[in-house]
């Protein structure tokens, strides 16, 4: 420690004797020194959004949340990462668009890396119509739970699957299906999940389990309402109600 004081002590010591000397043969030391500091700060104005960027790519570096050839989220855009330089990265976007990012900008945003997740989330709501009898609906649930329990890369731990009646609505009782599909690949999981929802469909047909009509359920809430209107039922056929 005492060795840095005195190191820094020497240079300062030198510099102040090498400007003092400068002054008496009239070289204008301070003026010079003035010029530099006052350039230096313009360079420094100027270079400030490189200097934010090569400090961004070091951050992305360090933290590597990404590696290229991931396929990532990045603000409201997904895509594949290609390339990685000091200034910018370069990211193919999903609809062949080639996305050129600020590493400084990049830093700042929230990412999503779908290349490093261990697994996918199956997930999805079956809306039934309200007038399904509860015996078809314990029989339906039970079917199901057969059905994901019968796939292999299904993962069977943790409460997973869980098939659940999950909420009653107007005109409509909703179950969902939630399990992790034991793979990373999305193409493989894309499969998986249509061979299974293929499957929920044949067992709703093999109960005679209808899938709640959206417009059905809203004619009905309509008429409902009217029905319960006094202003409507006292106002006779054909006639306008005034407001």
């Amino acid at each position: 420690m005492l060795r840095l004081a005195a190191r820094i002590a020497a240079i300062g010591s030198a510099g102040g004797i090498l400007i003092y000397g400068a002054n008496e043969i009239g070289i204008p030391a301070y003026g010079l020194i003035a010029g530099i500091g006052v350039g230096g700060f313009a360079l420094a104005l100027a270079a400030q959004s490189t200097i934010e960027n090569l400090f961004g790519g070091v951050t992305l570096f360090v933290d590597s949340p990404f590696r290229i050839g991931d396929v990532i989220s990045f603000g409201d855009q997904r895509g594949t990462v290609e390339m990685v330089g000091t200034r910018s990265s370069r990211i193919r976007a999903l609809d062949g668009t080639l996305v050129t990012v600020p590493n400084s900008d990049l830093a700042k945003m929230k990412i999503v890396n779908y290349t490093r997740r261990n697994k996918c989330l199956f997930v999805h709501t079956i809306a039934l119509d309200a007038t399904t009898p509860v015996d078809r609906i314990r029989a339906l649930l039970d079917r199901l739970h057969s059905i994901m329990m019968s796939e292999e890369l299904v993962e069977q731990a943790g409460g997973s699957p869980r098939i659940r009646c999950v909420s009653v609505a107007m005109g409509r009782i909703d179950v969902e299906i939630r399990a992790y599909v034991l793979t990373k690949d999305y193409t493989v999981f894309l499969g998986i999940q249509e061979s299974l929802l293929l499957q929920v469909i044949e067992a709703m047909e093999a109960l005679e389990v209808k899938i709640a009509h959206p417009l059905m359920a809203a004619s009905s809430f309509a008429a409902s309402s009217m029905a319960a209107s006094p202003r409507a039922a006292s106002s006779p056929a054909g006639a306008t109600v005034s407001k």
